[in-house]
């Protein structure tokens, strides 16, 4: 009868799983804190004892017909240790259970595109290729303009230097959130306190993943992992409305500390993405080559200086794919799509267009490629799991504490699993212990 009642005990915690938790996120976890503002195993170890207690004790029915407990049995101390807390390894016992989930829910065929998706994915992404040829190329033009030219006896002045590009560079100082809409008034001003966040304060610690229930992770695992992170959280275009942070995955991605911050290092981001695909078609288009060729050469040739023809074509190169970059940007920022590479079709700006500053007046959408989202996941798809899965039980605590009761909720008093040890004793003196090792 004991072990039954420590058995029927056990599943009862179990069934104590943490609910909107559970309705948010599909993940099961014993909330140690039970509604109050501090986790602690003993309130779990009282639970067991409660249940084995009530599930020995004789009543309804048998203590009406006259039943007895022949063995007066009672649950005496319980103890519970080796727990499995959700944030346990950065993160990691939450991660192999949200692995898990997407493993039941997607089937074999989904798991197999992932694995194709996760093989394809840094190759298209390139950030910051050419800076620093670029840098050399204005630095270049600069120490022409501070030639010194004779005009008169006792007289110089600094060389004029009438470089086409100069109004698109103007624009690189200004921010990439202000370069991508025309009106930011409508950006979430929601913030974290992040000194209080999982990676920064003290927190629960307990076993780890319990390696009865997970083999070692996978590559295939993570990306599971970060399918996940997909299906449950949301983005700008797609904000779920009862979160804490509108942008959740741009928060996971960079970790700011409001939503402003992390929407504008993503746009940061997409427009140094763009600009080196941009920049890699201009320099693989003759009939483009040949336009900004045509005007380097003639402003060198105004200025009478032939040396000067190379670097004003760099740099005029580099300002037309700036320019094409901000409308991608926009593009993207307006629900529209913008393929990795690009080709004459897809091509938006002309260079005159781009010299005189008119792409900063384009607004449009539409076009084939890829979205806003599916370049945030491609950026999530190459983040260390680690870090994404602190910052994604960040989210989800902030989040839950939003919810009826759960004001003081901490993430990290939540276990997937732990060993209960509890102690069975008769009113005859006897006494034993009966061990449980209880996991999801």
């Amino acid at each position: 009868m004991s072990e039954y009642a420590v058995d029927i005990g056990s599943d009862s915690l179990l069934a104590e799983y943490h609910r909107e938790l559970f309705y948010k996120y599909n993940l099961l976890f014993i909330d140690t804190s039970y509604g109050t503002p501090q986790p602690d195993l003993g309130k779990t170890s009282a639970h067991m004892r409660d249940y084995v207690d009530k599930n020995l004790a004789v009543r309804g029915l048998a203590k009406l017909a006259g039943g007895t407990d022949l063995y007066g049995l009672s649950a005496g101390d319980v103890s519970s240790t080796n727990a499995s807390y959700i944030t346990d390894n950065s993160g990691e016992v939450f991660r192999r259970q949200a692995e898990e989930e997407r493993r039941q829910m997607l089937g074999l065929t989904l798991i197999s595109d992932l694995t194709g998706l996760g093989e394809r994915t840094p190759q298209g992404i390139t950030e910051g290729k050419y800076d620093s040829l670029r840098e050399e190329v204005e630095s270049g033009i600069n120490e022409a303009r501070n030639t010194k030219i004779k005009i008169s006896e006792d007289e110089y002045e600094n060389l004029e230097v009438n470089n086409p590009a100069d109004g698109i560079n103007s624009k690189r100082g200004m921010g990439a959130l202000v370069l991508a809409m025309k009106d930011t008034s409508g950006i979430s001003k929601a913030k974290v306190d992040l000194n209080n966040r999982i990676g920064r304060r003290a927190i629960n610690m307990g076993i780890g993943v319990n390696p009865e229930k997970y083999a070692s992770e996978t590559p295939a695992d993570k990306l599971l992992f970060k399918d996940y992170i997909k299906t449950y959280f949301g983005c700008y275009g797609k904000e779920l409305e009862d979160s804490y942070l509108q942008y959740e995955r741009e928060y996971i991605l960079l970790g700011k500390e409001s939503d402003l911050e992390n929407l504008e290092g993503v746009a940061r981001r997409l427009l140094a993405v763009r600009e080196t695909s941009n920049i890699e078609y201009l320099l693989s288009c003759e009939s483009k080559r040949m336009a900004i060729k045509a005007v380097a050469s003639t402003v060198s040739a105004i200025a009478t200086l032939p040396w000067l023809e190379p670097l004003l074509e760099y740099s005029i190169l580099f300002g037309w794919a700036f320019a094409e970059s901000v409308t991608d940007l926009r593009c993207l920022f307006n629900g529209g799509k913008v393929p990795l590479i690009k080709t004459d079709a897809s091509w938006k700006t002309d260079l005159d267009s781009a010299l005189e500053n008119a792409y900063m007046d384009y607004d449009g959408g539409g076009g084939e490629g890829l979205s806003y989202e599916e370049y945030l996941d491609m950026f999530l798809m190459i983040q260390n799991v680690s870090e994404q899965s602190e910052r994604a039980l960040d989210i989800m605590e902030l989040t839950i504490r939003k919810t009826p009761g759960n004001a003081s909720f901490r993430i990290d008093g939540c276990i997937e699993g732990l060993t209960v040890q509890t102690n069975i004793k008769s009113r005859y003196g006897d006494d034993f212990y009966l061990t449980r090792n209880i996991f999801y």
